[in-house]
Order: C-alpha cells, then structure tokens, then sequence
C-alpha cells in the first residue's frame, strides 16, 4: 500500500494496489505531493482519506496478469513484464511466504509482487483509516460521493497487454486462494463468484505497528543531516515493536557507501539485518546519525535506551561491524569513564583484528592449516616485543580472563567487549588461529635449503 497526499482538491489516497490506482490517481491530473507507506502522518488527518477495495480473486489475476505480462497505459513500473514465467501456484507460493517482504522497504521482483499480492485487509494497507471505502466494480458511480470539485473524469489507464488461459485457476488453486484471502472475503462482503453480499465490515487492527512508529523509514522524504532528528523515531517511541519485528527479505553484504539523504541511507543499511530484529537496525541508525551530528537529542538518547534496555537482543543481532560500532559509540559517549575504557578496548580488539586480517589477505602467502611448516623460530619482533610461546604461553587464557572480569566494571560496556571478542573467536581470525595452537607442540622448521630459495624469491619480487 502506498498512501498519496493528492492536492487541488486535498485528499489522501490509500492505494491498495491493483484497485484501479493508476487511474483514479489522473484524475487529478498532476502527480502526489507526497507518498509514504503502512501509515498516514498525522499532518494528512484533515483531509477527506478514501480507498477502493476489490474482488480478491479478480484482483489476484490481474496482478499476476500484471506481472507475467505486463501492462499498458501510463509510464512507470509495471508497464514491461518483470515476470515472464510466473505461473499461479508461484504466486500464491510468493503470497504465503513469510520471508518475502512486503513493506516497499526492498524492491526485487517478488517483494513487489509480494507488495501487490497483500491481502487489502492487511494492517499495512491502512484500509482501517479511510473515511470512505469504495469498489471497484461500481467505482464510477460510488466516487461521487468524495464531493471533491474539479476532478477529471475517471479513466481506465492500465490494461493487461493479453488475456490468458494459463491464468485459470484449479480447484486446487482456488482452494488456496480463498484461504490466503479468507479476510478479505469475509471483511469486504465478496462471495467466491465475486459478487457483493454484504458491506465492508473492518475489524481495527489490535497489535501496534511498526510503520506509524518510524514515519520517515516508511515515506519518501528527503532527510539530510541538518533535520537528522525527523529521520528517526521518537526518543521515547514504545520500542516493543522494533524488537518484535523481524526484517524480511533477502540478505546483502556489507554495503560501504554513504547517502547524504539519511532514509536512503537507512534503508540501504537493512538488507545487512534481514532476518533480525528491527531494533538492531534502529540501533544502527542511531549511530549514523551521531557519527554524524552527535548528540541531536533523538539519536543519542533513543541509541541508549535500546542498547540498556534490549542489550542482549541487539548484541546478538548485530555483525561484527556494527559492535565495532556499538563500542565506538560507547567510547565516545559513554555514560561513565568506565564505559569508554571499555568502550574503547572493544573498538581497538576488533580494529587490530581488522587492520591485522587485511594485511594477511593483502600480502601474506596461502598456508595450508593446521600449518605443516614454520618458517621462523622464537623471538623478538620489534621493540623487545617477543612473539608468542606456542607450546606454553598463556597470553591468550589471560587476556580472555580480563575481557571476562570487564563484567564487574561496567555491564553494558563489558558485554560489548565480550560480544566481540565471542565473534573474532568464532571467526576465521588470527586470534583463533593461534589459540588453536596454544598448548601444541611446535611444528618443524622449514629446511635451511628451502628458506634460502624463498628468501631468493622474496627479494627479487618485493
């Protein structure tokens, strides 16, 4: 669902997609002010808010149709067929997956047939919210009674480019179909032929959302750094929502880049939480914003209410690189000097890591593992630093008792550090290489013979 804040005449509306939305939106004849999704702001409440409900098997079809093969009329998406080989029992499959999302928040192809595929009755739609709801099938009677001045008359803009015979539904399919949309047929008053047997009876939607809590997420607004506050929710939003919800859609990678729009921004960093809970996220958010602002007096606060009050929730959610972050955030704006210490050694632990592993994989040669061979013996590296005692030294037992007792100074700071130092110890790192060693005999020298060749092949190619 998209809601569109229309203007000359004001109105809002709630798109239900595949209701004729293309077309009521001409009537108009300019395009929205403003879009946002799952919500309506609460500075849209004054004007007229209306909706348009549909058969949900003929609504179905189209979307499908839609999708496998395209459409005509305006220009925009949905115009060039984004799935070819679409067939019903896929889309209902994509209907009733959990794991796909449905809020706009990701764009690929199934999302968006997701997105189309909502049933109307879905808290997301915000169907609950309209002050008139009409049908499709007598839209160009029932819109009268918006009484806006100076609309168009409606017209019928976007076709399916072919009618299909593949797009009949089995017994099997239909089965399917009415129990995915059992809510829409009983809210809505549409019988299984599709005919109208009673008015729409909504019931509200009981559980809190989580779109109406973080406006700007779900919107199109251009947010920069100088209104970083509106990017985000309240300081004191009810955050249960955040930790019930878990992101759906498709993991990415680490995305490096920087948006000056901070919902871009935002929205970028989520495909690296799918599959957690979205207060994790927010809580990354908050972080961009005081890297960048500091304390804007949303980010910082919000940012220590979910990181004491949900630490063991958001720890675990997050990467690697977001508790690198978490613990710079605390080193810089810790609640106490104890804190930041705290904060400080998780971010230098996780960094040398980092700065350690990068060098490895930049110049360091491939070695079989368990290694087979040594290539040096025992002693001083630098500045009378020697290296460490694979056989009997007991560096690594020591330093991980210390990051055990941190606990006893401060809570949150040491459950920080120990998170981390959990991950670089689950990881591929040297950390966990080399204690992987300790307590093992040394393995051999490479010969004499074949230390002089590689110092042979050293010097001539670096």
């Amino acid at each position: 669902m998209t809601c569109f804040l229309m203007e000359n005449p004001r109105a809002v509306f709630i798109h239900i997609p595949k209701t004729a939305g293309t077309s009521v939106q001409a009537m108009w004849g300019t395009h929205p002010v403003r879009r946002c999704f799952g919500h309506i702001p609460t500075d849209w409440m004054d004007a007229p808010k209306f909706s348009i409900v549909r058969d949900p098997k003929a609504r179905f079809l189209s979307a499908v149709r839609m999708f496998k093969y395209g459409s005509t009329g305006r220009t925009g998406t949905g115009e060039k067929p984004r799935m070819p080989k679409l067939t019903i029992d896929q889309a209902l499959d994509i209907a009733q997956d959990a794991r796909i999302a449905f809020d706009r928040t990701q764009r690929f192809h199934k999302a968006n047939l997701k997105h189309h595929l909502l049933p109307q009755t879905h808290p997301f739609n915000c169907l609950h919210l309209a002050d008139h709801i009409f049908r499709q099938e007598t839209l160009s009677r029932d819109l009268a009674a918006l009484d806006l001045p100076g609309l168009k008359p409606l017209p019928h803009l976007r076709l399916s480019t072919e009618e299909s015979a593949d797009l009949q539904l089995s017994e099997r399919q239909l089965s399917r179909l009415e129990w995915i949309f059992a809510k829409d047929y009983k809210q809505l008053g549409y019988a299984l032929d599709g005919k109208v047997v009673s008015d729409v009876s909504l019931k509200p939607p009981t559980a809190p959302d989580i779109w109406s809590k973080w406006p700007a997420f779900f919107s199109d607004e251009t947010i920069r750094v100088d209104r970083a506050d509106d990017a985000l929710p309240a300081p004191d939003v009810d955050l249960e929502p955040f930790e019930q919800d878990v992101i759906l859609g498709v993991p990415k990678s680490t995305w490096p880049g920087r948006s000056a729009n901070l919902v871009d921004h935002f929205q970028k960093l989520m495909p690296e939480f799918v599959g957690q809970t979205r207060l994790a996220h927010l809580a990354a958010c908050c972080i961009v914003v005081i890297r960048r602002k500091g304390d804007t007096g949303t980010a910082l606060p919000l940012f220590r209410r979910i990181i004491n009050d949900h630490t063991d929730v958001v720890l675990s959610d997050m990467s690697s690189r977001w508790l690198t972050s978490v613990s710079d955030t605390l080193a810089d704006w810790g609640d106490s000097d104890v804190q930041k210490a705290l904060g400080l050694c998780g971010s230098m632990l996780s960094n040398s890591v980092k700065l350690a592993e990068t060098e490895r994989m930049i110049y360091a040669i491939p070695r079989p593992w368990p290694p087979a061979a040594r290539h040096g013996r025992n002693g001083t590296m630098y500045d009378g630093v020697i290296s460490f005692w694979q056989e009997n030294g007991d560096m690594i037992d020591n330093q991980l008792d210390r990051v055990a007792n941190s606990l006893e100074l401060d809570t949150l700071g040491g459950k920080v550090l120990i998170e981390i130092t959990c991950r670089i110890l689950q990881n591929d790192t040297f950390f966990r290489r080399m204690s992987a060693l300790a307590g093992e005999p040394q393995v051999p020298l490479v010969s004499p013979k074949a230390r002089e060749r590689l110092q042979r092949i050293a010097h001539k190619w670096l």
